[in-house]
């Protein structure tokens, strides 16, 4: 396992665009963040306040501008996608140390690369071989609004006329996130060194586990751990089989102020986690996987949905902790988290009998 200091300067220059397009504000985000993740907010909010004032700084630098940002970065409606990811399947891989380095490989993103890239993005099967018919079939089933899928198919196709545009976006941001180093340097330094304590004291692999639902097994080996500094609050993590690794980003609010621990349920989160338990295909789903562990492929076929609806479900029921995830070679296995939806009846029981 590797925990680094350097950040993904690339995906930073798209997070940024991202929270610009979407009208996102760290300090009025920290009771949602609690009330989410059920994980407390400790400490001082100079963290918040930093990312405040670089958002602040790219919402004017790009005022003139906001209806091309919002075009290219605004996040879909499916909470995981913007168009800007579909014209540069690789932003979030890590791949590219800058954004100019990603500009001088554009040949790399063929149509067949983005086509496929797309394909992973909406969870096809990794048995079929993915061609340009079958990945709009697979949009067709996601779940994204008509104009959003419309938009996808023409980022997809009209390469050449869009990939400058959002490219040049990226580069103004870049530039601008990296003029503000002294924001946010000092608060790397304070989350590197927290997280390679842990990982010293062998104990960062149960954290994710425990506090994420996300047992990589073997896969802590080749785990490549970034911070994440825009989406300070986020935990995104990316498996790359071909290329022997693993790819997790760890927000800046992560560790010495939100704890990696699971706590007690509280009515909120239950009342939340009952109003999603209202929709009929997510109690299918943890029904089966009440039985044994299943990968989204088996999910779909059982109960007859595509793999973008099943993915919409599970991404749901992972962040409310309802269901675990673990690693076996090229798959994500999904099984219930009996821990949690015993917390959940019990908090239930507490509160009402």
């Amino acid at each position: 396992m590797q925990i680094c200091a350097a950040v993904d300067r690339v995906y930073e220059a798209m997070s940024l665009l991202s929270c610009v397009a979407d009208g996102f504000r760290p300090l009025e985000s920290q009771r949602s963040i609690a009330l989410r993740t059920g994980l407390p907010l400790d400490g001082d909010l100079r963290r918040l306040d930093m990312m405040e004032t670089l958002l602040e700084k790219a919402r004017n630098a790009f005022a003139g501008e906001m209806e091309e940002v919002r075009g290219y970065f605004r996040t879909l409606s499916d909470e995981k996608t913007c168009l800007a990811q579909v014209l540069l399947p690789s932003l979030e891989w890590g791949k590219y140390e800058s954004v100019e380095t990603l500009e001088e490989n554009l040949g790399e993103l063929d149509l067949e690369t983005r086509q496929r890239e797309l394909w992973t993005q909406l969870d096809g099967e990794e048995e079929e071989t993915p061609n340009l018919a079958g990945t709009l079939r697979l949009l067709m089933e996601a779940q994204l609004n008509q104009q959003e899928k419309w938009d996808i198919q023409r980022m997809l196709l009209d390469f050449d006329q869009n990939a400058p545009k959002a490219l040049a976006l990226l580069k103004r941001s870049e530039a601008l996130f990296m003029e503000q180093r002294t924001l946010w340097e000092p608060q790397i330094s304070i989350w590197h060194a927290y997280w390679s304590e842990r990982k010293e004291d062998a104990g960062l692999a149960g954290l994710i586990r425990d506090g994420l639902g996300l047992d990589l097994g073997q896969g802590c080996d080749e785990l490549k751990v970034l911070p994440a500094v825009v989406r300070m609050n986020g935990v995104c993590i990316r498996f790359q089989p071909e290329e022997g690794r693993s790819l997790l980003r760890l927000g800046l609010l992560f560790g010495d102020q939100i704890r990696l621990e699971r706590q007690p349920w509280n009515a909120s989160q239950i009342s939340q986690t009952l109003k999603l338990l209202a929709d009929k295909s997510k109690l299918e789903i943890l029904s089966l996987l009440k039985k044994r562990r299943f990968y989204s492929g088996e999910l779909a076929n059982a109960l007859k949905l595509s793999n973008a609806t099943v993915s919409y479900h599970m991404n749901a029921l992972l962040t409310a902790g309802l269901i675990d995830v673990d690693k076996d070679e090229k798959r994500l296995y999904y099984s219930l988290n009996q821990r949690s939806v015993r917390e959940v009846l019990a908090g239930l029981e507490e509160l009402l009998l």
